[in-house]
């Protein structure tokens, strides 16, 4: 018998990128699945975790924020 999805995690290093649990796959509650960072067919599920499609938007975002300031397309206005 298989567990009804409740929710499809993007997975990360390991672990959910949301953040739901600091536990690996095997000890998530049951109905919760995880599907690889490069996966789009998962992304598109209405099962698909928001927080992680969130922090998955924000990874993007500052990937693209990077590649302006290494092109000098956008100063960089902080030092971090």
């Amino acid at each position: 018998m298989t567990d009804q999805i409740k929710r499809i995690h993007i997975l990360h290093y390991g672990y959910p990128i949301c953040g739901f649990t600091n536990e690996t796959p095997d000890k998530w509650p049951p109905g919760h699945r995880w599907a690889r960072i490069d996966d789009a067919e998962a992304s598109g599920h209405p099962l698909f975790c928001q927080r992680c499609r969130d922090a998955l938007d924000l990874r993007e975002h500052e990937k693209r924020i990077q590649e302006l300031r290494e092109t000098g397309a956008l100063p960089q206005l902080f030092v971090r």
